[in-house]
């Protein structure tokens, strides 16, 4: 083949694959299974046009079933279990492509807004579910300042929603508010973080802690990842601020203190989740003392008593604060 004939091939396979990629965002699967197709009959060996076309003919029965199923609320349910399920297909495909992937995210999560809204704009039901569904669809179509609206509605349902103030926590950081960032994630955790849905988080500051949690307790299970989090945030220097801690939290704090300590004393095994959750609490009151200017003995107290239960976390909460 000719390099004039090979490149000309290149130029219409690349333009078949962007145009099939505003076709999935409009949700026409069959006409972009037809484009990856054509980009195969030149390119044998193309891995972006191979997932193309095994995501289009996985949406292609279900897009036409969705057409047949109940409208609204319902609908936009079904859109966001066959999402999930999606995101489980991919996961064991090979060649997956980001791109292709945005492209479908795009139309299935603005096919869920325009039956959600339905409902939502009639009246017929406008609860904490179904707004958290709203929010989480336009995070997922990038549409960041209706979402934030939304998710700062929930809050007048539920002000200490920790699921609701992270996914707050990650709109601040992806938008440049890093320090309020940080310290509403704190706060997420700082209660109920099994409450958060970590699939949702998108920001790169976050994304990066979560890996590092990971690889720090590679052998955790992730119900309990969660509550890690905020401890190894804290000790990297990542969520290295918290908000102002009232006399009234303080006394909730050294009471919670009093109790994890009374039930880590207890067990005659190693409980994870526990050991979390007293860390957690011992890196909160720690830094309050460092707030109000308390004196070092305070201090010198609570990392004792660290020392005590993780040795490993006492050690890196020295060696970072010496690199700060």
């Amino acid at each position: 083949m000719k390099l004039a004939d090979t490149a000309r091939l290149k130029s219409e396979s690349i333009q078949s694959a962007d145009y099939a990629l505003e076709l999935l965002r409009k949700g026409d699967f069959a006409g972009a299974e037809d484009e990856y197709s054509l980009i195969l009959q030149h390119d044998y060996d193309s891995s972006l046009a191979e997932f193309g076309l095994r995501v289009t003919r996985y949406w292609l029965p279900r897009v036409k079933h969705n057409q047949t199923t109940a409208e609204g609320y319902d609908r936009g349910v079904l859109l966001f279990e066959q999402w999930t399920k999606f995101e489980d297909f991919c996961k064991m495909q090979r060649g997956k492509d980001a791109q292709v992937v945005a492209a479908v995210r795009h139309y299935i999560f603005s096919q869920a807004l325009e039956h959600l809204n339905k409902d939502a704009s009639s009246s017929k039901r406008m609860d904490a579910k179904l707004l958290y569904m709203v929010a989480l669809a336009y995070k997922k179509i990038g549409n960041y300042q209706n979402a934030m609206t939304a998710f700062e509605q929930l809050l007048s349902f539920d002000i200490d929603n920790a699921d609701v103030l992270a996914q707050l926590a990650d709109f601040y950081v992806m938008t440049g508010q890093i320090p309020a960032g940080k310290v509403l994630f704190r706060e997420a955790f700082k209660d109920c973080p099994d409450e958060i849905k970590l699939e949702n988080i998108e920001s790169d500051l976050f994304l990066h802690l979560i890996d590092l949690t990971r690889e720090s307790e590679p052998t955790v299970d992730d119900r309990t990842l969660l509550y890690w989090i905020p401890v190894y945030g804290r000790i990297y220097g990542i969520l290295n601020i918290s908000r102002e801690i009232t006399p009234g939290d303080f006394m909730k704090l050294k009471k919670q203190i009093i109790t994890l300590e009374r039930e880590l004393g207890q067990l005659m095994e190693y409980d994870s989740i526990l050991t979390a959750k007293l860390l957690n609490k011992y890196l909160l009151l720690y830094d309050y003392y460092g707030q109000c200017g308390r004196d070092i003995v305070k201090r010198k107290e609570i990392e004792d008593n660290i020392k005590k239960i993780a040795y490993n976390i006492y050690g890196l909460l020295k060696k970072n604060e010496q690199e700060i």
